[in-house]
């Protein structure tokens, strides 16, 4: 014979599951059918940033490719130089 206490246990059981269930359906059915929409000031104010980011970023390219180009004439003046300085060294050898 099945005790009294096992099968309250057993019940409870099945119905907090499909309590969680139906649950967890009717929140992805919701979700499905109403995406969020935001309102227009806000998208208009993430596009206004996202602008403002593009402008920095834009900038921020601009001012590393200077910086490659000084580091390259800074190296090219260097191994002239070093180039230059040895020479006369190998003449008087």
């Amino acid at each position: 014979m099945v005790d009294r206490s096992e099968v309250i246990l057993a019940l409870a059981g099945m119905m907090s599951g499909t309590t969680v269930i139906v649950a967890g359906m009717y929140t992805w059915l919701r979700a499905r059918r109403q995406p969020e929409s935001l309102p227009r000031e806000t998208t208009v104010q993430i596009l206004a940033q996202l602008d403002s980011l593009q402008q920095s970023v834009d900038t921020m390219s601009l001012e590393v490719e200077r910086i490659a180009e000084g580091q390259r004439f800074t190296t090219r003046l260097l191994s002239e130089r070093g180039a230059a300085q040895a020479e006369p060294s190998l003449r008087s050898g």
